[in-house]
């Protein structure tokens, strides 16, 4: 049986690897030069 400390550990990691490809599409819509919320233009 899998350690629930190496569960939590690939659950981290695979946000970690996803969560730039979930907020590129986000970002791509604001029309600041800066990376921050809120988002300005939509």
């Amino acid at each position: 049986m899998k350690s629930p400390g190496l569960r939590a550990y690939a659950i981290g990691y695979l946000i970690f690897l996803y969560a730039p490809i979930v907020l590129l599409p986000i970002f791509a819509f604001n029309d600041s030069r800066i990376i921050a919320f809120p988002l300005t233009g939509c």
